[in-house]
């Protein structure tokens, strides 16, 4: 009865330090995506036209145009007025 005990113990044991292990390697991956996600927001540009100047940009297609010699890709667009 001790050896199945044991066995158990054992069995749960190495268990629980798989699972440890797995949510430690998980938390690294979500630590990586929060900072690539940082680092994407702080590498945004926002620019404003009116809709005159929209139609002289140089487009490429629709979500990418070039303006003073660089370019943009549109991450999101608004009208107003």
């Amino acid at each position: 009865m001790k050896i199945f005990f044991g066995s158990v113990f054992l069995v749960v044991f190495l268990f629980a330090q798989l699972l440890g292990l797995h949510f430690w390697r998980f938390q690294q991956l979500v630590a990586k995506v929060e900072a690539s996600i940082c680092k994407i927001d702080s590498d945004l540009v926002k620019l404003t036209f009116c809709q005159t100047d929209i139609k002289t940009l140089n487009w490429e297609d629709e979500k990418e145009f070039s303006f003073k010699g660089l370019m943009y890709d549109v991450v999101n667009t608004s009208v107003n007025g």
